[in-house]
Parts: structure tokens; sequence; C-alpha cells
């Protein structure tokens, strides 16, 4: 029994032995990263195994590696025809544009004179307008004219009916009465008119009557009229 207290005292003072297994853990998992390194060194060494392989296919010719990638690269290479099409297109291309822009600049030349004609057209319109009112303004005129023209010529038939009615009075009075009546007027000019109207026997009568001068400037107007 006091063996069996010893044993246990014994193992619960001796320290546990955790860190060697920790240690060995950390062994174990350097282990792997080491194997994984020398892998991905071996792949890296057969690439580059690989391409200096290639380049040295193509350098020397081996198998006619050259000569097939110069015809796969030929290939792939565009053939004069389709050089001389592409350039044909580019050609009609940039005639077409050129074209297009010559059109435009019709186009564009046809919209100014179209748009200088309308302008010369709106111009002789508004001038055409001016000359209408002006015509309209004449013909007014001209009409108000005619108008007191024909008032003018009314009015002088009238005076004229008047005149000659006044003379067939003054030749039917008697020529003392008929010289006293037109002495009165005292203007020569109008005395001679009525005495024009009458016969000469009567108007030479009427002056017979009047005053010595004034039946000399009468009788000299009649005479000038005569």
């Amino acid at each position: 029994m006091a063996e069996n207290l010893k044993i246990e005292n014994r193992e619960k003072l001796e320290p546990k032995k955790a860190k060697p297994v920790k240690a060995e853990k950390k062994q174990a998992k350097q282990a792997p990263s080491k194997s994984g390194g020398g892998f991905g060194f071996i792949l890296f060494l057969l690439f580059f195994l690989m391409v200096l392989g290639g380049l040295a296919m193509v350098y020397f010719n081996i198998g006619g590696f050259k000569d097939k990638a110069v015809t796969a690269l030929k290939l792939n290479e565009p053939t004069q025809a389709q050089l001389d099409e592409e350039q044909a297109k580019a050609q009609a291309f940039l005639e077409e544009e050129q074209r297009l822009a010559a059109e435009a600049s019709e186009q564009k030349s046809s919209a100014k004179e179209l748009k200088a004609r309308e302008q010369a057209v709106k111009k002789a319109e508004q001038e055409l307008a001016l000359k209408e009112e002006e015509l309209v303004k004449r013909e007014a005129e001209v009409l108000k004219q005619a108008e007191e023209l024909k008032a003018s010529e009314e009015e002088a038939k009238s005076k004229q009916l008047e005149f000659a009615a006044a003379a067939d009075i003054y030749a039917a009075m008697d020529a003392e009465k008929a010289a006293a009546a037109l002495s009165g007027l005292r203007d020569p000019a109008i005395i001679a008119r009525y005495l024009i109207k009458m016969n000469k026997e009567k108007a030479a009568a009427i002056l017979n009557f009047m005053q010595t001068r004034l039946a000399t400037k009468v009788a000299k107007i009649i005479e000038q009229s005569s």
C-alpha cells in the first residue's frame, strides 16, 4: 500500500513529456513541404526542356518541323489576289466617300441657289406689290382727275349754256338798253364774247350806244377773234 502511494506521488511529481510530441508533428508537417518544392522544380525543368527542344527542332529543322512551321505561317499570309481585292475594296470605298461628298456639296450648292432664287422671287414679289400699290394710287389719281375734268366740263358746259342764254337775252333787248347792261360788266373781253354770239348788225348797234373808249376795246377784241 505504501509502495503504491509512492509510485502515484512519483508520477505526479514527474513532468509530462508533451514537447517531444509537438516536435514530431512539426517534423511531419515540414516533410511534405520539402517534397512539394522538389516536384515543382521537376515540372519547371521538364517545361524548360520541352521549350528548348521545340526551339532546337525549329532551328535545326528536325523532321522538317521548320519547313512545316514556315508553311503554316505562309498559309496565314494573305495572297496577292487577296491584297488586290482588299485594295480594290478600299479604293471603291474611297470613291464612294468622294461621290457622297460631291453629292453633298452639290446638294448644298443647290440649296444655296434655291435659297437665292427664293429670296429673288420674294424681292420681286415685294417690288411687284409696291408697283401694284403705286398703280392703284395712279389709277385713283387719274379717276379723280377724270371726275374733276368731267365736273369742270359740265360746269363749263353749264356756264356756256348760261352764257348763250344771257347772250340771247341781250340780243333780244333794245340796242341802247343792251349797251347799258353790257357796259355794267366793265370787262371788254366778256362784252366781246356776248356780242360775238349776236349777228353783226345787232352787235354794231349796241357798240354805237357804248362809250367810245369801251366800244373801241370791245371792237378790237372782236376783230382779233374773228
